[in-house]
């Protein structure tokens, strides 16, 4: 009986294998021999009965590009681009740089004096600003190219990174990370 019950699972799971790849159009007859077992073929036989198969569920998702993908909100379509008018120019491409300090230097000033040379290609238009950051919270708003004066800096270890925000606030570019220690004269030294 154990024996039975197996062959019979692996037939049933063979056709339910089958019938997977089907395509809705085709059909699958079922024919049971003398001692029970059935057959299965995509060729119906004399005493063969025709097998009716669910048709198959499928998904396609919109073409984001597609006039419905159009009318979704920006984090439903799956990116973070604002629908332009093709008219308008594309948005500008920021870049920004610290120049000085170099990365990984190791400065003393007994005040905590610091002059960071940042540079800011192409000009900032109207709406973008620039955010010095110093240990990754913002120090001083740059606009242009140039040095920005930091006083009284702790000594120690400090990240000096400069960050571009568009209009709406999102950052559209971030420079690598420069790295600076400061020497301070101490009471204890």
């Amino acid at each position: 009986m154990k024996k039975l019950l197996h062959r019979y699972l692996s037939v049933f799971l063979a056709t339910l294998a089958i019938s997977s790849l089907a395509i809705a159009e085709e059909q699958i007859f079922v024919d049971v021999d003398e001692d029970g077992v059935p057959n299965f073929s995509d060729t119906r036989s004399a005493a063969g009965e025709e097998i009716k198969l669910r048709e198959s569920t499928t998904y396609s998702p919109p073409d984001s590009k597609s006039d419905a993908g159009r009318n979704l909100p920006a984090w439903k379509r799956g990116d973070d681009d604002e629908i332009r008018n093709p008219q308008e120019p594309p948005p500008p491409v920021y870049k920004a740089s610290i120049t000085s300090p170099e990365h990984d230097s190791t400065l003393r000033d007994n005040a905590g004096n610091l002059t960071v040379e940042v540079k800011l290609t192409p000009a900032l238009q109207s709406g973008y600003r620039g955010d010095l950051l110093l240990d990754g919270h913002p120090v001083s708003t740059v606009n242009a190219s140039g040095p920005v004066n930091l006083t009284n800096l702790d000594r120690g270890t400090h990240t000096l990174q400069v960050r571009i925000f568009n209009p709406a606030d999102k950052v559209v570019h971030e420079s690598s990370a420069v790295v600076v220690n400061i020497l301070r004269a101490s009471r204890l030294h």
